[in-house]
């Protein structure tokens, strides 16, 4: 369960600085999970 939530706490903080990173670093996110 604290992994669900720990994983979810990042996706929200990736969505919301989303528009902050490059196109390289979104593709690095997208390759990485």
């Amino acid at each position: 369960i604290l992994i669900c939530l720990r994983a979810i706490t990042q996706y929200l903080n990736i969505k919301r600085g989303w528009k902050l990173l490059s196109g390289s670093a979104q593709e690095r996110l997208l390759f990485f999970y």
